[in-house]
């Protein structure tokens, strides 16, 4: 390891062995921002998680139509 990874090191151990006491005030607005955050997180996962299902279904789904198309030209 470098000196300066070194020192990175021993700065952010120092830095979370020693806090130091913060008198912070959270207003009630601010419990109403984080609750908003999470769930526009949970509705952006799932409309990624909506769009590639569909890209994964459509997918199988063509080579399903081709399969299938390949037997019935080989019967006639």
């Amino acid at each position: 390891m470098g000196k300066y990874a070194i020192f990175v090191t021993y700065f952010v151990v120092a830095t979370l062995a020693f806090p130091s006491t913060s008198y912070a005030y959270l207003d009630p607005g601010t419990g109403s921002i984080i609750l908003q955050a999470i769930v526009g997180s949970i509705a952006a996962a799932g409309a990624v998680a909506g769009l590639y299902w569909q890209k994964v279904k459509s997918f199988f789904a063509k080579d399903r139509a081709a399969a299938g198309e390949g037997g019935e030209k080989d019967r006639d």
